[in-house]
């Protein structure tokens, strides 16, 4: 088995654990939303305000941003399409303890882990449409002024980010794969 082969199990495990986590931080940064107003505490910018996809922060300033009124029929949607979704988020959680049952296990079954893998993918993409689906039912009713203040709004956050990390000297980016730091070395030898 080739050594891309091996390791492709493992990167996708981190990228699904990563979309795990960042569909977390979107159904907790609703059900936060739920208890707090959102200008209560306009003085204290969250740190997740820059991070994630464009998507996810644009929905974060929305809910942030909107008329309590909009606000509140956007946490619904969101609630709502969230509640509906239970079945996809335990196929999930079934198919990553499968994933870790099966890369624990000798010999390891390729095929079987694929399968699980391809689950947690197709399930993760429902989520994710239904995610697009009430970001676009929501976004489609704000006035066309304040939508494109929102956009505004959620892109400068990612320009402010990427400004600091400039600053910093800081891309916080790991190596390429198979090189080091200066592109040309081998990579290391593997036991």
């Amino acid at each position: 088995m080739s050594d891309t082969k091996r390791s492709f199990p493992t990167l996708l495990v981190i990228s699904l654990c990563v979309n795990a986590i960042a569909l977390g931080i979107i159904g907790g940064t609703m059900i936060s939303s739920k208890r707090h107003d959102g200008h209560e505490h306009a003085d204290h910018q969250h740190r997740d305000d820059n991070r994630g996809p464009f998507e996810e922060r644009l929905a974060r300033t929305a809910l942030r941003d909107l008329p309590e009124g909009q606000r509140e029929e956007m946490r619904e949607v969101f609630s709502e399409r969230w509640r509906a979704a239970h079945e996809l988020r335990d196929q999930m959680d079934t198919a990553r303890d499968r994933i870790a049952e099966l890369l624990a296990a000798e010999p390891l079954d390729e095929d079987a882990l694929t399968e699980a893998f391809d689950e947690v993918r197709d399930a993760e993409f429902r989520l994710r449409e239904q995610f697009y689906a009430s970001l676009t039912q929501t976004l489609m009713a704000v006035p066309a002024e304040r939508r494109a203040d929102i956009v505004e709004r959620a892109m400068s956050r990612r320009e402010r980010r990427d400004d600091r990390r400039g600053e910093r000297g800081d891309d916080r980016r790991p190596p390429p794969p198979d090189h080091g730091p200066d592109g040309d070395r081998p990579p290391p030898p593997r036991d």
